[in-house]
């Protein structure tokens, strides 16, 4: 016997060293038919309404609460309707963390034409180690259950059922969960219960118009189940804030509120009372460099940011549960709960107030919503109290800097700060810093036919100097200037860098400066008709945060990135005296608010532009899109500027931001200018006459005022036909005629402007004024009757 053990103990022990990780793999899930606490469900008959490529038969959602944790069965039904339907359905996919989870499947069926067939047992199931974060710097041991089906065909509805038994260990057999009750898609069948212990208090709260449950007590437990039939689908706009959500849904909690939630995580973040030698050492080397409490936690968060890189190790208890600092400190790499402790851990030692402050990066203010939950949060701050003032900070992020008075502070909507006595969720109202301010200059002194200098200067303040530090720092200088010139080349193909980019980094103010400078061959080219050399000047940097929504009818508010500032200025520097309109134009809109002014140069000839955009919240309400929309094209408008000169008379007879037609009518309006000029300087002659003739000469005076004026005007509505310069230069006409005629036999015989008149006697000028103002006031009501009637006709 001895012998015989001798013999095969070798080939049995290799046998089990080949079948080890067989068994072990098995031993990742189990099978078994559902459980008996269950409750169960038909498979409605009827299709789902098709959405795509597949139609949802069922889903079904079902939890149990018990004394060691809770286990969660699902079950879902869909059946295919493409082939690329059958694609995505016979690819099951089911994520778990075994290291306080363990998974169970009950069933995995294909339904063709009625008939059940069971694949449960034979068909491959491979737990794989996925690490979905793992490009995030997240580690968290989770594994996913990976079913290939074989033999699925269009109309064949794919059916399976697991159920996951465990708790998260850091949560202390506290239930916090809830479950969607609809989705982008139409489903069948909806149901989703929650069975948990009549004596433990778990709050409900339903989202959206979600449906009351039916709710039973039996056997020491209590039963609330929510079943909804042809829930339809509900599209969401595209940017839409990650606040908002329309989906119903329901949760459930055993955190009566948010001090809740703040007993449980404290102990978590507790600061050890003493630290490492190294650790140590780093506290006594930051505090003896600067004495001012600011400096110090400045440093303190630079420091975190710099040398802790960030990496998560978030297995079972790991994913709230932070690490120790001196811990991190020495592997010198922590997730954002890690991170946050840490600094925690050295400003306190410094005598700092500084507390972890729990939030959402995408919910945001979204989490006022919430019933009271640890799974209300993804992301760990710190909170810092210090002279009165409160500053949040972020010791994940990177290429940060500035003092703490230009410290771009995080601000995600609303923070559940962990202190004693905290009740609320606390607003983040700090004052973020988060501009961009342009700077450029086409200098074309050295005259048309040459190419302008073009010089950039953009400096960025805050999280913009944060962002644009980050995607410098990600490549070469020379690459940057590549991306920088073919920005440029779609608005001016012959541009060509004519010295490097410049880039200018203030580390205490938190403020990056970029300079560019390019030279541009033909800035001005021809127009059409070859007569006009052409120069559209905008502001591009402003520009390019004013395009319209995409969809201006929305169901839901449009996403705007906020805070977000923009201050510019385009100067443009001309070789000789221009005729430049100079403008103000100003647009408040819910969600920004904007300023454009055109002026001229003081310094030179030449003109400047001036812009300025801000965004004044983070969504556009969606009943407030179309008024949105119109301001958006409104301050749009505004922004374009276009300089001319006329190639055949070679001289500076130059119009800038003018319609076509109001530019045709520039010489007449000119005539009529030096006109009123000249009648002006022959009024003003008239003053040199007798005494008895001056009260005339000053009425004449203003006649001749008015008349020109009115002209002017008339010159002007003509040139585009707009209706306001031609109504006020028609009425002015009407009046100095009438005034005229009023004048007339106050004007004695011996008056020069008889003399000027020639032969003319009094009677005769007065009959031809009347006969003028006749006309006017024809003309005039002709011209009302004809808008009047295009109006009305639509045209």
């Amino acid at each position: 016997m001895t012998a015989y053990f001798q013999r095969f103990l070798p080939a049995l022990f290799a046998a089990l060293l080949l079948a080890a990780p067989a068994m072990a793999l098995a031993l990742e899930y189990k099978t078994s038919p559902a459980p008996n606490w269950v409750q169960p469900t038909a498979l409605p008959n009827a299709s789902a309404t098709p959405s795509g490529d597949t139609a949802h038969r069922l889903f079904e959602k079902q939890v149990r609460v018990h004394a060691a944790g809770k286990t969660s069965f699902t079950r879902i039904a869909s059946e295919a309707l493409t082939t690329s339907g059958v694609q995505q359905l016979a690819d099951i996919r089911i994520n778990f963390d075994p290291s306080y989870q363990t998974l169970t499947m009950h069933a995995i069926n294909v339904i063709r034409a009625g008939k059940t067939i069971k694949r449960l047992g034979n068909t491959p199931i491979k737990v794989l180690q996925r690490e979905t974060e793992l490009d995030a710097q997240v580690y968290d041991g989770s594994k996913t259950a990976s079913v290939l089906l074989s033999d699925v065909r269009v109309g064949d509805i794919v059916e399976y059922a697991y159920s996951l038994d465990g708790s998260n260990p850091v949560f202390k057999n506290k239930v916090a969960g809830g479950s969607p009750l609809q989705w982008s898609v139409p489903v069948e069948r909806v149901f989703v219960r929650l069975l948990a212990p009549s004596a433990r208090a778990i709050a409900i709260k339903a989202h959206n118009a979600a449906p009351a449950p039916q709710v039973r007590e039996e056997n020491g437990y209590r039963d609330t189940q929510w079943s909804i039939d042809q829930q339809p689908g509900l599209r969401n706009d595209k940017d839409t804030p990650g606040w908002y959500d329309p989906y119903a849904s329901v949760a459930w909690s055993e955190f009566p509120d948010w001090n809740a939630v703040v007993q449980w995580a404290l102990p978590l973040y507790r600061v050890p009372a003493r630290h490492s030698a190294p650790l140590q050492a780093e506290i006594d080397r930051i505090a003896k460099a600067d004495a001012d409490p600011a400096r110090r936690a400045a440093a303190v968060l630079r420091m975190v940011q710099r040398d802790i890189r960030y990496l998560g190790i978030e297995v079972g208890p790991g994913s709230h549960a932070p690490s120790a600092p001196s811990l991190v400190y020495e592997r010198r790499f922590g997730d954002c709960k890690d991170k946050a402790l840490l600094t925690i851990a050295i400003l306190r030692a410094m005598g700092i107030d500084a507390r972890p402050a729990l939030v959402h990066t995408e919910l945001g203010k979204g989490i006022g919503q919430l019933a009271p939950s640890p799974h209300a949060f993804n992301h760990v701050i710190v909170q810092l109290l210090l002279d009165g003032k409160t500053y949040w900070l972020d010791p994940t992020r990177t290429m940060q800097k500035g003092d703490l008075a230009h410290l771009h502070q995080s601000d995600f909507g609303m923070a559940l700060v962990l202190a004693d006595g905290s009740r609320e969720l606390a607003p983040m109202a700090s004052a973020r810093m988060s501009s961009t301010t342009v700077n450029s200059v086409f200098d074309s002194t050295a005259g048309l036919d040459k190419p302008v200098r073009y010089t950039v200067a953009t400096t960025y303040q805050g999280g913009a100097a944060e962002s644009t530090r980050r995607w410098i720092a990600s490549q070469s200088l020379d690459e940057t200037q590549k991306q920088y010139l073919n920005y440029y080349t779609r608005r001016y193909a012959s541009i060509g860098v004519a010295a490097a980019l410049k880039v200018a980094d203030d580390a205490d103010k938190n403020q990056l400066t970029v300079t560019e400078t390019y030279d541009i061959a033909h800035f001005w080219p021809l127009s059409k008709d070859k007569k006009q050399q052409v120069a559209n000047i905008r502001s591009d940097a402003v520009r390019d945060v004013l395009d319209g929504p995409a969809a201006v009818h929305r169901s839901s508010p449009l996403q705007v990135e906020f805070p977000r500032e923009i201050i510019e200025t385009v100067e443009v520097k001309l070789p000789e005296p221009w005729n430049i309109q100079t403008s103000k134009d100003t647009v408040k809109d819910s969600a920004f608010e904007f300023a454009h002014q055109v002026s001229k140069r003081k310094d030179g000839p030449g003109v400047i532009l001036a812009s300025r955009y801000r965004a004044l919240a983070d969504s556009v309400p969606a009943d407030a899109m179309a008024r949105h929309a119109a301001n958006l094209k409104t301050a749009r408008e505004a922004l374009g500027y276009e300089l001319t000169s006329d190639v055949e008379a070679g001289a500076a007879a130059f119009t800038a931001s003018m319609p076509a037609a109001a530019a045709d009518w520039m010489p007449p309006v000119y005539g009529f200018a030096c006109l009123a000029m000249v009648l002006g300087g022959m009024a003003l002659r008239l003053q040199e006459a007798a005494p008895a003739h001056q009260a005339v000469n000053r009425r004449l005076i203003a006649v001749v005022g008015i008349a020109g004026f009115a002209l002017v005007q008339l010159v002007i509505g003509l040139g585009d036909m707009s209706p306001l310069p031609l109504a006020v230069g028609i009425g002015l006409l009407a009046l100095a005629l009438r005034y005229l005629l009023a004048i007339a036999p106050m004007v004695p015989d011996t008056h020069q402007a008889f003399r000027a008149a020639g032969v003319l006697s009094k009677e005769k000028v007065r009959r031809r004024v009347s006969l003028a103002l006749e006309l006017v006031m024809l003309s005039g009501g002709y011209w009302a009757i004809e808008r009047l009637v295009k109006m009305t006709m639509g045209e």
